[in-house]
């Protein structure tokens, strides 16, 4: 189409008599033309929607949305730069200055929209959800020099152990403080209420030539007048920050508020452990309840990558000072093992014990062996 666009009207052939050569020779000469036109027309067509790019941030995270306008009818999508998500299709319209776009998710379902002044390229508002209302401010710009660049927090170039990176500029990275405690703990405000949130511990591991680093936050309930919240249990909340070494930088990759990861109780919070089974790491904790005499303990393993669940199980029961009403009583304990086999990653659990089935009223035999394979695509362990 190029070469049509450059030599469109050019080709002008000599008058001659209305032969059948001839004849083929005009035939080929209009064909030449129509098709030179249709090339013009695509040129004109692209130049005139070529797509626009807006880079900016969207609360605290970098992001960028592209559009393509058609008069006051714009489409696009929209994506954050640091963060591991699919993009997000937007569909909207301009009515004089302001820009509306609304974002649909892969099923059409409205999840979100942007609404703000649009002008000379600027991009300034609030992205809004349909669901509570809550609201986000965001700024973009076809200016690429005006936005922050990807944030990276240097280390010490003298220490390039993880301990050289700053506490308080990882809070500052990730949540909107309006008050430090001290260099570790600062104040936020989400959804109408106040939280402290307290940097705990980074933890490092390599998967080939590459070195990761797992930052971990807990965040509580807090009232000014009365402190941190400890009134009921799972009031602490586990957030954690994945970031990746490279030439000497530590960039972020993923960050994850309220992560299932460990658990929280009346005020505090029992961080995961970072342990590696076969080629993959993961996030390990236990935890345990007491309910009326009635006791179970759990085992949580997640992944490194969206910090979701792999799976959870009740290793142990007891029901010792809550016997049923036949006096059976309950009390199994079990082995959780790793192992690769043919490439595969198995977590194999062995239940010793009994059970008890409250709608039968009988004991259930837990002498068993259940196995389960890493489905590494979906990142579960499935039976």
């Amino acid at each position: 189409m190029r070469a049509a666009c450059g030599y469109a009207g050019r080709y002008m052939p000599k008058e001659k008599n209305k032969t059948k050569r001839n004849w083929m020779k005009e035939t080929i000469y209009i064909l030449f033309m129509t098709i030179s036109l249709i090339g013009l027309q695509s040129c004109n067509t692209d130049n005139k929607y070529q797509p626009m790019e807006l880079i900016g941030k969207i609360g605290k995270f970098n992001a960028k949305i592209l559009l393509n306008s058609n008069g006051d009818k714009y489409r696009g999508s929209f994506v954050y730069t640091d963060l591991e998500k699919p993009e997000i299709k937007l569909e909207g319209v301009k009515e004089g200055e302001i820009l509306i776009l609304r974002e649909f998710n892969e099923n059409n379902d409205l999840k979100g929209i942007f609404e703000g002044n649009f002008k000379n390229g600027d991009y300034e508002g609030y992205w809004r959800s349909p669901e509570n209302g809550e609201k986000v401010s965001f700024s973009f710009s076809t200016n690429e020099s005006t936005p922050e660049p990807k944030r990276e927090i240097e280390s010490n170039p003298n220490q390039r152990n993880l301990a050289s990176l700053n506490p308080k500029e990882l809070i500052k990275t990730h949540f909107s403080p309006f008050k430090f405690g001290d260099s570790k703990s600062a104040f936020y405000r989400k959804e109408n209420e106040t939280f402290e949130v307290n940097f705990e511990k980074i933890e490092k591991y390599k998967v080939g030539n590459n070195e990761y680093a797992l930052v971990f936050f807990s965040s509580y309930e807090f009232d000014e007048n009365y402190g941190r919240n400890e009134s009921h249990a799972a009031s602490g909340i586990i957030s954690i920050a994945k970031y990746r070494e490279k030439s000497g930088k530590w960039e972020l990759i993923k960050f994850k508020d309220e992560c299932e990861c460990g658990y929280g109780d009346w005020g505090n919070v029992n961080l995961p452990k970072l342990k590696k089974y076969g080629d993959y790491h993961f996030l390990i904790s236990e935890s345990g309840s007491l309910h009326q005499g009635f006791y179970q303990s759990y085992f949580s393993i997640c992944n490194t990558d969206d910090f979701n669940a792999s799976a959870k199980l009740v290793t142990s029961a007891s029901n010792s000072g809550a016997l049923p009403e036949n006096g059976e009583e309950l009390e199994y304990d079990s082995e959780i093992s790793f192992e690769n086999k043919d490439r595969q990653l198995l977590m194999k659990v062995r239940y010793n014990g009994n059970d008890y089935d409250y709608s039968t009223k009988k004991a259930i035999d837990m002498n068993k062996t259940d196995v389960y394979y890493f489905d590494k695509k979906k990142l579960k362990f499935k039976k």
